[in-house]
């Protein structure tokens, strides 16, 4: 594999980014819903390296003002205070899509203007590429966290985050490989790279713990009465609903022997599905749930995506009748796989 410090796509593309980030008036660094530890990660290494690059007084703000609970606790615990934007400025702004490809699932506005938007934007994300618009993009799918992206930027221009950014980018790459349990190669040598700035490993061991609220351990315990299992060959499917926590209520039903979970919520008029797998049977099957969860976007109405093991889609559509289109895909993957000599 290539060696950050040595990469000419990352390299040309900074050279881009920040011809953009010096003509721009302001900036808007726009991320999901309810942001995790690598999405504020992200977001605080690109600010460091911002100001790093381009010192100066450029309006940096974050949208949509919606973090997780254990994102705010990282945010409070090391004093960081974001400039968090309710509505996107008037005038003419650079945004900036960080941890999302899509614009359309964090800004509520019509068509045209979706459109107009996602033409603008700069995007920097680890999902599986999703083939849309922008100004300018550097997705890579091959890492474990967005944060990692980040910290090839760092490397590429010879530059080391300040203590807090370091800290914040360790915290979202400890989040999205589950306390490194799922690093890959890249996600060692950026923890490595965090390390020599001073980061300490040990702090994120109890920090980053969160324990489940009642809500959640209720959806969780619901989501297992009301599950449907399907079994395809030797894979067991397993479906639920609840209203809520949908994503943690499928890594509930990973936990108790589910091969695939798909968790259906519904509310406000949208339906949300979120869809997990386990790393053996991705290895066996080959079954890519960013794909699958793409694939049923349309009947969704909405979008679709994620990672091979963990991905989601949502929309104002039909939530049940998405959710049988996507067991159909996937019975389909793997009796594809099955029957391949």
């Amino acid at each position: 594999m290539q060696s950050p410090t040595n990469n000419p796509l990352i390299a040309s593309f900074l050279k881009d980014f920040f011809l953009e980030v010096e003509r721009a008036s302001s900036i808007v660094l726009i991320s999901h819903d309810n942001m995790d530890p690598d999405a504020i990660g992200s977001i605080v290494g690109i600010i460091d390296l911002i100001k790093n690059v381009i010192p100066g007084s450029k309006t940096i703000g974050v949208h949509p003002p919606s973090i997780s609970k254990l994102s705010r606790r990282l945010l409070d615990t090391w004093n960081i205070d974001l400039h968090f934007v309710t509505d996107l400025p008037a005038s003419d702004f650079l945004p900036v899509l960080l941890d999302t490809q899509n614009v359309a699932t964090t800004i509520k506005a019509s068509a045209g203007e979706i459109e107009a938007l996602q033409a603008r934007c700069v995007i920097v994300d680890h999902h599986q590429p999703q083939g849309l618009t922008s100004r300018l993009s550097l997705i890579t799918s091959d890492v474990q966290a967005n944060c990692e992206i980040v910290i090839q930027f760092f490397q590429v221009l010879e530059k080391q985050p300040n203590s807090i950014a370091a800290n914040a980018l360790m915290a979202g790459i400890w989040f999205d490989s589950s306390s490194l349990r799922y690093a890959r190669e890249s996600t060692v040598r950026c923890v490595n790279f965090l390390l020599d700035t001073g980061v300490r490993i040990e702090d994120f061991k109890g920090m980053m713990n969160e324990p489940m609220d009642i809500s959640e351990r209720i959806a969780r315990l619901k989501a297992g009465m009301r599950c449907t299992l399907t079994r395809a060959g030797n894979v067991i499917i397993a479906t639920s609903e609840v209203s809520t926590f949908e994503a943690s209520a499928c890594r509930g039903l990973i936990g108790l022997g589910a091969d695939i979970a798909m968790v259906l919520a519904e509310s406000k008029g949208e339906a949300r599905i979120s869809a997990r797998q386990t790393a053996e049977c991705h290895k066996t099957y080959k079954i890519n749930l960013a794909s699958i969860m793409r694939s049923i976007a349309g009947t969704l109405n909405g979008t679709g995506g994620g990672h091979e093991l963990a991905a989601a889609a949502s929309g104002p559509g039909d939530g049940a009748t998405s959710l049988k289109e996507a067991i159909k895909n996937i019975e389909a993957m793997i009796n594809a796989s099955t029957s391949t000599p």
